[in-house]
């Protein structure tokens, strides 16, 4: 564990190669028993760090259990990277984002807010369009008041001309209702 929060750690056969900071979907399940996932990790030599941040789509908003560590993004910033730092040796810019779905969105977030930290980034069927959830009975709709306010903070909106992540994959079926969010994004 981190700072109290359940963390599951994926360890590179031999030397690695590098580290991925991986942040998961709603479900909260990391790529454990994902033989494909792990796999490719794995013959890449990666390292991967899969902390637990509920069902808090990984912004900067305060959320339930991260009273003390500020909010689910600041967890990552001011506790997860100084401990991939210290444990791994592996500091930023060495240190990869990704995820699944929630957290595919929060990897891009993240990514384009601190893009000279994380140069590579991917998002594997983000859920960018987030906003789109509120109102469902998500923890989203106690993070945010109005579906306007959870949109102010999507990464669509956070885009800067010239602080982008170097290398970005957004990857997402066209039959996926997340698609168009993703498309949106690319454009």
């Amino acid at each position: 564990s981190i700072s109290g929060r359940r963390v599951d750690l994926f360890l590179a056969r031999g030397p690695a190669a590098g580290c991925v900071l991986w942040l998961h979907d709603v479900d909260e399940r990391s790529p454990r028993g994902s033989g494909a996932i792990e796999a490719a990790f794995a013959a890449e030599g990666l390292r991967l760090i899969c902390p637990s941040g509920g069902p808090y789509w990984w912004l900067d908003q305060l959320a339930e259990g991260f009273e003390e560590l500020g909010s689910p993004r600041q967890f990552l910033l001011d506790h997860v990277v100084p401990w991939v730092t210290a444990e791994w040796d592996c500091a930023p810019p060495m240190i990869a984002l990704a995820g699944l779905g929630m957290g595919g969105q929060g990897a891009v977030n993240l990514g384009f807010r601190q893009a000279r930290m994380f140069p590579v980034v991917a998002g594997v069927l983000p859920d960018i369009d987030f906003h789109q959830w509120h109102g469902q009975g998500w923890a989203i709709d106690r993070m945010f008041p109005s579906r306007e306010a959870a949109r102010q903070q999507t990464a669509t909106l956070h885009l800067h001309p010239l602080n982008w992540p170097r290398s970005l994959l957004l990857a997402c079926d066209p039959a996926d209702p997340r698609f168009e969010g993703t498309e949106r994004l690319a454009s």
